[in-house]
């Protein structure tokens, strides 16, 4: 089961116009959205100009969605209990059911074992937020979602006990400019390519590490645009 998030982001900020938000809602993901993304915003994803460095190119969501539970229920390896997540917003003509579109996708594991340290951080396997043909597909403006996929990553290490203690790698097929977004943008530290991240992974120098100190720092820049923050909106 998905863990409660202490107190999760309500709003985003419009790309274009950073001062403009929009309600965004956190939330586990489900068969309807995992299909929704895997029929319509990874058609787009694939389609986009070699240019455009994006990781998640061949990535298949609905396919790991379905074998993460698998893993969640079974147990393998160093993984432990893990959840996927996902960020949606309303469309411009909402469907009945309200259900909104998915422009966020998170898949975290609670508690690794790291071979570096006897802590337990969390892990983020997969994350991923929709290119701007997603937003135009949906018809609504595009989002500022990066730093809020990290700050949910940090909230469920904070709801599974790690602290905030979160672990990352930097798919190589993100280039440099994912370096650039943890590293500079976010204020993760990277780790030394001499330590051993665990038996199956080669530390290529891309691994990213928030203490919880420093997870606490990052997220408390969005406390005014949390769920309690909203209710005195």
């Amino acid at each position: 089961m998905p863990p409660t998030l202490p107190n999760p982001i309500a709003w985003a900020s419009k790309r274009a116009t950073p001062k403009e938000q929009r309600r965004i809602r956190i939330q586990p993901l489900n068969t309807y959205l995992a299909t929704k993304w895997n029929d319509e915003v990874q058609p787009l994803i694939r389609k986009l100009p070699a240019s455009e460095v994006r990781a998640d190119r061949k990535w298949e969501w609905l396919r790991s969605w379905r074998l993460g539970r698998w893993f969640d229920t079974v147990g393998v390896g160093n993984l432990g209990a893990a959840s996927f997540w996902c960020i949606t917003t309303p469309e411009a003509t909402p469907d009945v059911r309200k259900r909104g579109c998915p422009v966020g996708m998170l898949y975290i594991v609670h508690r690794f074992r790291p071979s570096y340290t006897a802590d337990r951080p969390a892990f983020v396997w997969l994350l991923t937020a929709a290119p701007d043909a997603a937003y135009a597909h949906y018809g609504i403006p595009p989002l500022s979602l990066g730093k809020i996929l990290l700050d949910t990553a940090a909230q469920v290490s904070l709801a599974v006990e790690a602290d905030g203690h979160t672990l990352l790698h930097a798919d190589p097929l993100g280039g440099d400019a994912l370096i650039r977004f943890y590293g500079s943008k976010c204020g993760m530290s990277q780790l030394p390519g001499d330590i051993k991240i665990s038996v199956l992974r080669k530390n290529d120098g891309r691994y990213f590490e928030f203490a919880p100190s420093a997870a606490k720092a990052f997220a408390a820049a969005f406390d005014p645009d949390r769920e309690q923050a909203d209710l005195d909106r």
